[in-house]
């Protein structure tokens, strides 16, 4: 495939897809299951992994100039303070949780946080109850809320996704203007 086939639709985004439901399923259990917590923050861990795997080996293996796109966000994400979300998550947990088999939190040590709903001005009005936080215990995650730190990353992979595409995309259209 080259840069002036029809637009180029990365494989990740199907792995992105199922991270989506992995995480949605994961946000459901029970925290008084620390097993089941785990496997769910592995499968969700895994995922993540995936997708940085299947953009590189596979997306980025269609042709010489997608995987110079790649290779491109890649270094932007590993040097850029707006993208520290992947060395320091992404890439950082896949290590210890992948290659070391360990977590630096503890689904047990949940920290019990009050609901509130809030009138316009922001002010409390009444409690709707509480729900359980896990946050990273150690690290430079510590005290991250582990399931919002979820969610930041999976908006931030569309994000990513979108601008490679967008860059791909736009690699093609001046193809045809030029050509």
């Amino acid at each position: 495939m080259t840069t002036t086939d029809a637009k180029l639709t990365l494989r990740a985004w199907n792995v992105l897809m199922d991270f989506h439901v992995a995480l949605n399923d994961w946000a459901e259990r029970e925290y008084s299951d620390d097993r089941r917590w785990w496997i769910g923050y592995l499968s969700c861990v895994s995922l993540l992994r995936t997708i940085g795997y299947v953009l590189h080996n596979v997306d980025g293996r269609r042709s010489e100039f997608a995987g110079k796109v790649v290779r491109e966000h890649y270094a932007r994400w590993n040097r850029d303070e707006e993208h520290r979300i992947f060395p320091l998550f992404i890439e950082q947990q896949r290590n210890l949780v992948l290659k070391e088999y360990q977590f630096d939190a503890d689904p047990l040590q949940a920290v019990s946080v009050p609901l509130m709903s809030l009138d316009r001005e922001l002010q409390p009005l009444e409690s709707m109850g509480a729900v359980n936080m896990v946050l990273f215990a150690d690290g430079p995650l510590e005290g991250y809320h582990v399931d919002q730190l979820m969610w930041d990353v999976y908006e931030w992979w569309v994000k990513q996704l979108g601008s490679i595409e967008q860059d791909l995309s736009r690699a093609q259209g001046d193809s045809a203007v030029t050509g």
